[in-house]
C-alpha cells in the first residue's frame, strides 16, 4: 500500500510530464530573511518552503544566516526538523523519505565536512516511474541561476520495515538494515540550490538546510531485494550516466561510502539523533552519488544505466529537461 502511494506522488505538481512545476502559493507572505537569526529555524524553514514552491530564489545576503558551514550542522538540521514536521506540506508535500549527501571523500573535501550529511525528501520532489516511462521537468526546478546544478546517478531504496531508535541506544548493523529494504531502484537526483549566489558563497549549512540541495529525485523501476543476494553485491554494480546519449560519467556502488548499504545504514542510525525522525516503512532513501555530471542544459536528456541491477541484468531511467 505504501509503495502504491509512492507511485502516485506527487499528484498536484507532477501528475503529468507536461504540467508545470511552478505552483503558486496562494495567500502566502514570505517573512524577510534580513531579520533572521540562527535561533529562528521555523521562519527560515518557512522561507525555504516558499522558495522551493514558487521558484523565487534567495539572495547572496540570505546565505550567511546559517553560519559558516563546516562540520557543525546543528542549525541546518534544526531547520530540516521544522521542514519535516508537516506544517509546510501544502507548500512542498508530505515527507516521503531522506537523502544522503557527501558520500565520498571528494565531496566531503569540497564541502568542508568530515562525513556525510542528510536531508529530507518531500512528495513534490520525488517521482517513481514505471518501466519504459520517461519524465520531463522544467530546467528551472534545478534552482537559482548562479548555482551550478548537478545530476547524480544513485541507488534508491524503498523500505519494507521501519527502523525506530532502539531502547538500548544500540545501532543497526548493515545486515539488519539490508533486511529492512523492500526494493532497490536506479535513480537520478537533480541537485540545485534555492540561493542565488555563487557556490563559493553558499555555506554548507545553508545547503544542508535547503533539503541538502535536493531539487528532484527520479526513481526507475524497482528490483526486489531478495533477487539481489548479498548486500556486498551492490558495491560491484556498474553505472553509466549519459547526457544526450553520450556517456558523461561512470562508477560503481563502491563510490558510495564503499557500498550504498553502508550509506543507508549510516542514515538509519544517525537520522534520529539529527532530526528526531527515523526510517519508516515505505520511505524512499537516496543513498548518494555513484557518479555525476553538470554537463547539461535546458533540452538535455539525462539517463542512467545500472549493469548488474538485477543480477546479470540492466536497469535504468531517464529525465528530459525542458
Amino acid at each position: 500500500e505504501d509503495l502504491r502511494k509512492l507511485e502516485t506522488w506527487p499528484c498536484s505538481r507532477t501528475c503529468a510530464p507536461e504540467r508545470s512545476f511552478v505552483h503558486t502559493l496562494q495567500g502566502h507572505r514570505s517573512e524577510s530573511m534580513a531579520f533572521l537569526t540562527i535561533t529562528d529555524p521555523d521562519v527560515y524553514a518557512r522561507d525555504i518552503a516558499h522558495a522551493r514552491n514558487t521558484l523565487q530564489w534567495r539572495s547572496a545576503e540570505d546565505v550567511a544566516r546559517l553560519g559558516a558551514g563546516g562540520s557543525d550542522l546543528t542549525d541546518a538540521y534544526n531547520v530540516q526538523r521544522e521542514l519535516a514536521s508537516g506544517k509546510f506540506a501544502d507548500h512542498i508535500g508530505p515527507l516521503v523519505g531522506w537523502k544522503c549527501g557527501a558520500t565520498n571523500a571528494e565531496a566531503q573535501f569540497a564541502l568542508q565536512v568530515d562525513g556525510p550529511f542528510l536531508g529530507p525528501l518531500f512528495a513534490n520532489s520525488v517521482v517513481h516511474l514505471g518501466i519504459g516511462v520517461q519524465w520531463s521537468v522544467e530546467h528551472k526546478i534545478l534552482g537559482a541561476p548562479s548555482f551550478k546544478a548537478n545530476s547524480e546517478a544513485e541507488f534508491a531504496f524503498v523500505m519494507k520495515d521501519s527502523l525506530p531508535p532502539r531502547d538500548d541506544a544500540g545501532i543497526y548493523s548493515q545486515e539488519e538494515v539490508w533486511e529492512a529494504v523492500m526494493e532497490v531502484c536506479p535513480a537520478i537526483e537533480l541537485v540545485g540550490s534555492r540561493y542565488d549566489a555563487p557556490g563559493s558563497e553558499t555555506t554548507t549549512s545553508a545547503k544542508v538546510a535547503d533539503c541538502a540541495i535536493n531539487a528532484m529525485a527520479i526513481m526507475g523501476p524497482g528490483v526486489a531485494r531478495e533477487s539481489l543476494g548479498e548486500l556486498s553485491n551492490l558495491a560491484d554494480v556498474r553505472c553509466s550516466l549519459l547526457i544526450d546519449g553520450s556517456q558523461a560519467a561512470s562508477g560503481t556502488g563502491a563510490n558510495v561510502l564503499g557500498n550504498p548499504v553502508t550509506s543507508l545504514t549510516w542514515l538509519a542510525n544517525d537520522l534520529p539523533r539529527r532530526t528526531g525522525h527515523y526510517l519508516r516503512k515505505g520511505d524512499v532513501v537516496m543513498s548518494g552519488a555513484v557518479c555525476s555530471s553538470n554537463k547539461f542544459a535546458a533540452g538535455s536528456t539525462i539517463a542512467i544505466r545500472f549493469m548488474g541491477l538485477p543480477a546479470g541484468g540492466e536497469s535504468g531511467t531517464s529525465v528530459v529537461l525542458t
